[in-house]
């Protein structure tokens, strides 16, 4: 009798146990270190969302973004988006929105609602194939980085972004006036130029980027380049090149040996086989990664 009283116990020890790691599994599952994603696990914790990633209508959050006080990064996808509550301008202390979608997005709305925002550093939009008031980002003078990723149906030989401040721009397979930007932005670190093959039918463009004086890293992946880009090996604040899966055929040795600060990746360039030993072999400090 008495060991069948210490069987028993002993499993509701156990039954216990598992309750509690199951309930404490599934807290773990919900916070996740303050990244939410479901609309009932907000509503139940908001005080702890500190990253919404929700794919969903927006509108669906009109009600629970004044209870986000601790909200610091927003993504939302949806296939289009015409607006964001007004509700989310209560989000002061909100630093970064992502938004992504399939088919439109009108920018000029989402911007009046989010302007006020006064911590706001870092907007990221992509995806969309209709485009609408990308200049209304003007804005947004607060913002220190910028993503326009894969967007269509805009207007890109004349719209200018003309935020003086900006220090990261990300602009993957999306045209705008880039000269014109580029000269409104003295203060730029990265630049992602990636799929854009049109802004280097003419080699001025260059010449335009080697005016950036605090730019760090530069992305040109898949940009069709055919001829090396002297030019910026002459940036003393450079210090990477990304020019992976373009037409480059030759690499000027004798300039890369002035400039060995910069790491550049030459990866799927068609590059000649016997020449491309050479380099190794000539130049395995010049900062070439293959």
């Amino acid at each position: 009798m008495k060991s069948n009283f210490i069987i028993w116990i002993f499993v509701c020890h156990i039954t216990t146990m598992q309750t509690v790691y199951a309930t404490e599994s599934r807290q773990d599952t919900i916070t996740n270190n303050g990244v939410f994603e479901k609309i009932e696990d907000v509503r139940r914790s908001p005080e702890k969302v500190i990253h919404l990633k929700y794919s969903g209508n927006p509108s669906d959050l009109e009600i629970v973004f004044p209870k986000l006080i601790n909200l610091r990064k927003l993504s939302i996808s949806y296939d289009s988006l015409y607006y964001l509550p007004e509700t989310l301008n209560k989000c002061q202390d909100l630093e970064e929105i992502k938004l992504s979608g399939t088919k439109m997005i009108q920018v000029e709305k989402i911007v009046k609602t989010i302007r006020t925002i006064r911590k706001l550093k870092s907007l990221f939009i992509s995806s969309f194939k209709n485009c609408d008031s990308i200049e209304s980002i003007n804005e947004l003078k607060g913002l220190r980085e910028l993503g326009l990723l894969y967007l269509k149906g805009i207007n890109g030989g004349q719209i200018e972004i003309k935020l003086r401040d900006l220090e990261i721009l990300h602009l993957s397979t999306t045209i705008i006036n880039l000269s014109k930007t580029l000269s409104n932005m003295s203060n730029i670190k990265i630049l992602t130029l990636d799929g854009n093959p049109h802004y280097f039918k003419n080699r001025r463009v260059f010449s335009t980027i080697s005016q950036l004086t605090h730019l760090e890293q530069l992305g040109l992946s898949q940009c069709e380049i055919s001829e090396f880009p002297v030019e910026l090996l002459k940036m003393k604040s450079l210090r990477s090149i990304n020019l992976i899966n373009n037409k480059i055929r030759h690499v000027p040795l004798n300039e890369l040996t002035e400039n060995k600060n910069i790491r550049i990746f030459i990866r799927k360039n068609p590059i000649n086989a016997q020449e491309l030993k050479g380099y190794k072999e000539n130049c395995a400090d010049c900062g070439l990664i293959w």
